[in-house]
């Protein structure tokens, strides 16, 4: 299975200074209660927290909730944390990795999406090298969306002069001279402490890195939230020894749903029983396996084939809707999927995106299996190569409301037949489409959610 690609950039010694915000939580396994999707949550004194694989696959058994102090120790809070919603409010603030070796692929989905967000969203930007950081500045300041002086590691931005742009104050600079991908998602999952929901600091979950991806590579991530702290608080950090990337966590309001895959990438330190009841004790809402029969989902994170757009609406990945929107498609849509999905005469069968009944059926069964579970869903066009390592997906957004009305931030492919279908998908469920040109980057396996982690939501 493919995983997102990340190059290495220089790195340096962590920086002393007072101790960040910390909140240590040890999983403990204990085995949990099935549930069902249609059902609701029934607030601080209802059912904990459960995992239900989809196809179900109940657990058994209780935990026990502990008092908010224990959030400060090793203890294993039940019912511990609750993610930020896919769509419920606006959003505040969204962190970017710009590692300086891939700063010429972001820069286009990261201009696209500061000139498409609301003047109050606010980017707190990380940069690897000083050089990157300059480079990033200059850029910024010849687009007006930031006036900056470089900030010294874990510096905040000083901000901006008032008359320099429109823009001005939006843009957190931060240099943090260590290892990094492009893929901030996955480092950290955003959430809110239900032991303590007054806290003004939302609480980063920073998962184990999977074995099979350069560890040393990336563990270095896992320092950024403390020294993103070092000046001014910005969230609070939570350790877990359970291997769950970003992109394979999708919330509701009340639902967490989470790739079935995550069972393999713990299966070296938990057994599958272990680990459904880690999760349990992580979240404080209703968590849910996703896999086809398998044992997995069709491509390795779930944010890029399902997409959360309401309490019990998902919106799944179709190749079936791709390969009838490009049935009649023009040479010049034709052209860029096949560069999109980088064909090319030698590569293995199937040659050219991959709309085989065998591949499509696999997202097929995932809707049914959810619409079996008691969700509605509704589809959107999704196109893939290579068993899914080059893939053009329209689930990989961010949203919001903003006075009642969804919004949405849309990966475009310069695909021009495809990007239209998929934005009419989201037009007839009453979003305003936002397009992010994702060019430069989905070669690597990702798109906007990837590379945008949204870390503040009203």
């Amino acid at each position: 299975m493919a995983t997102r690609n990340s190059l290495q950039s220089n790195s340096a010694p962590r920086r002393g200074g007072a101790d960040p915000l910390f909140l240590a939580i040890a999983i403990s396994c204990a085995m949990l209660p099935a549930c069902d999707p249609r059902s609701g949550d029934s607030g601080p004194g209802g059912p904990t927290s459960t995992t239900t694989t989809v196809p179900l696959d109940p657990a058994a058994g209780a935990s026990k909730p502990v008092d908010d102090e224990s959030l400060k120790t090793a203890t294993a809070p039940a019912r511990a944390l609750i993610p930020l919603s896919e769509y419920d409010g606006r959003i505040r603030r969204i962190l970017v990795h710009v590692p300086g070796r891939l700063l010429d692929r972001v820069w286009t989905p990261l201009r696209d999406l500061v000139r498409a967000t609301t003047p109050d969203t606010l980017f707190t930007l990380v940069c690897d090298s000083a050089g990157a950081m300059k480079e990033l500045t200059d850029r910024l300041r010849r687009d007006g969306s930031t006036d900056t002086s470089n900030n010294s590691e874990g510096d905040v931005n000083t901000g901006a002069q008032a008359d320099a742009s429109l823009l001005a104050d939006r843009i957190d600079l931060r240099l943090v001279e260590r290892p990094t991908a492009i893929w901030a998602r996955d480092r950290y999952i955003s959430s809110r402490s239900a032991m303590t929901p007054d806290d003004p600091l939302p609480v980063w979950l920073v998962p184990a890195i999977l074995p099979s991806i350069d560890a040393a590579r990336r563990t270095g991530e896992r320092e950024i939230p403390l020294l993103l702290n070092h000046v001014s608080p910005i969230c609070r950090v939570a350790d877990t020894p359970l291997v769950l990337e970003g992109g394979n966590v999708l919330a509701t309001p009340r639902h967490v749903l989470i790739g079935g895959n995550a069972i393999r990438e713990n299966v070296a330190t938990a057994s599958p029983d272990e680990t459904r009841a880690a999760l349990a004790r992580t979240f404080r809402h209703r968590v849910f396996l996703i896999s086809d029969d398998s044992g997995a989902p069709p491509i390795n994170h779930i944010d890029l084939f399902i997409t959360v757009i309401g309490e019990s609406h998902l919106l799944v990945a179709s190749p079936r809707l791709a390969a009838d929107a490009m049935a009649d498609a023009d040479e010049a849509s034709k052209t860029a999927l096949n560069e999109r999905l980088l064909i090319t005469p030698d590569m293995p069968e199937p040659k050219g995106p991959d709309f085989t009944d065998r591949r499509a059926g696999r997202f097929d069964q995932i809707g049914t299996l959810l619409e079996s579970a008691g969700y509605r869903v509704s589809r959107i066009p999704y196109a893939d190569s290579r068993n899914g390592d080059f893939a053009v997906t329209y689930n990989n957004v961010l949203q919001e409301t903003i006075d009642g009305q969804r919004v949405v931030y849309m990966p475009v492919y310069q695909i021009p037949v495809l990007d239209a279908a998929a934005a009419k998908v989201y037009q007839d469920l009453g979003f305003v489409v936002k397009p992010i040109d994702v060019t430069s980057i989905c070669q690597l396996l990702g798109a906007i959610r990837c590379m945008a982690n949204v870390v503040e939501r009203d």
